[in-house]
């Protein structure tokens, strides 16, 4: 049994124990008597005790407060303690059951959380949950260069509607910029092995080869809401009127809404007249829309077929007006003076003519033009004096004439 503390135990409510060993703390004073005392932590032991264990957390000597936690029953914050809510040096509802000098205390009671302590967890994990949101858009967002080889992929699958997302800015003339215009494209070569080159801050560099020819083409770009986009998705070209001299256009086998403003995809590009009379001189082009920028060049020539046509309209022409009954027969290279009297009827042209040989013709864009000469015989009948005579005269005649493959069918003007 360890000796008796040499300091003075007050049992419950102030009585002394008769029993050191069953001595308890009175309620709210630390136990071996007042502060720095004999037997208090801190103060000087008395000879032959044992010391006095000084408590660092839950279930130490009754009456002193963990360090860190909570107070207990008590301690500086527990009921009856200095601040506390019960009486001072009242009986404890549970009070400590005495074990040589030292007294269990009951568990420490939790404190509740506070409610701006509660806001602000909420508040840093909403701002946490945000960051999150944030880092997994700019990770999975597309980058200017995945843009635009997505854009790329859209084309070579014939997906307009898919290439004219990638548009930063809305294309209102879509007349060619179609499925169908597409698959033309890619019939004709296409464009295939597209890598990024390089990436500037409003540029991007694509290698790519556009049917069988390799091309490196600059694309600008500009980041918006909805990520990266293509400043110029499709391009609108513009083609003098003096280039197109009145030709009907085709792009891939479709006819845009205006000849002299075509808005392009970049591709290849089969343009057409509309008539097998005339093409264009550079039938098959590249356009790449990008810097550089390969642009349609628009001029048109007659073809073989067409001046076989041109010379086969010619002679059908002087056939036809070889078959009239005037002296002045209308759209006809030849034509005779009024003659007074005439006998109605009586008006007979022959022509002996070979087009192909007789015709000097030259080609200049969607005209030939030339010096015509030919051999017509005319005839008629006449009255004059109360007498009816006969003319009949064959001539050999020289007249420029023009043709315009533009038309259907073929026009013919004369000049002299």
């Amino acid at each position: 049994m360890p000796p008796a503390s040499s300091g003075t135990a007050s049992g419950p409510w102030g009585q002394a124990s008769a029993n050191p060993e069953e001595s308890t703390v009175l309620y709210g004073q630390r136990p071996g008597g007042q502060q720095g005392g004999p037997g208090a932590p801190g103060g000087p032991q008395p000879q032959g005790s044992a010391p006095q264990p000084q408590g660092s957390g839950p279930g130490g000597p009754y009456g002193q407060s963990s360090a860190g936690g909570p107070g207990g029953p008590g301690g500086q914050d527990g009921p009856g303690g200095p601040g506390g809510s019960g009486p001072q040096g009242g009986p404890p509802p549970h009070p400590p059951v005495g074990v040589g000098h030292q007294a269990i205390a009951p568990p420490p009671a939790k404190r509740k959380m506070g409610k701006g302590l509660l806001i602000g967890l909420v508040a840093g994990g909403l701002v946490l949950v945000l960051a999150i949101v944030a880092g997994a858009y700019l990770i999975f967002r597309d980058t200017k260069g995945d843009m635009v080889l997505n854009y790329f992929e859209a084309l070579q699958a014939a997906n307009a509607q898919e290439a004219l997302t990638y548009s930063a800015e809305p294309i209102t003339d879509t007349t060619l910029l179609t499925d169908e215009v597409l698959k033309r494209s890619n019939e004709l070569g296409g464009i295939s092995q597209v890598s990024i080159h390089e990436e500037s801050q409003t540029w991007v560099t694509v290698n790519l080869k556009v049917g069988n020819e390799q091309q490196r083409i600059q694309y600008k770009v500009s980041e918006g809401d909805d990520g990266w986009k293509l400043v110029d998705a499709a391009r609108t070209y513009v083609i003098p009127e003096a280039d197109l001299s009145g030709v009907d256009i085709t792009v891939n086998g479709a006819k845009p809404s205006n000849p002299a403003s075509l808005t392009l995809f970049p591709g290849i590009y089969e343009f057409g007249t509309g008539t097998p009379n005339l093409a264009w001189s550079e039938p098959v082009q590249d356009i790449m829309v990008g810097i550089p920028s390969l642009e349609p060049t628009m001029s048109v020539s007659i073809t073989d077929e067409g001046k076989q046509a041109a010379y086969e309209g010619l002679g059908k022409l002087m056939a036809e007006c070889s078959k009239t009954k005037e002296l002045q027969p209308e759209n006809c290279p030849f034509k005779a003076q009024e003659v007074p009297g005439l006998v109605p009827d009586s008006v007979q042209w022959a022509v002996d003519t070979n087009p192909e040989s007789d015709w000097r013709a030259i080609v200049d864009g969607p005209q030939m033009s030339g010096t015509y000469e030919y051999t017509v015989r005319l005839r008629f009948q006449y009255q004059t004096g109360g007498q009816t005579r006969q003319y009949d005269q064959t001539s050999r005649l020289s007249t420029n004439v023009i043709a315009d493959l533009t038309t259907d069918p073929i026009s013919y003007a004369y000049g002299r």
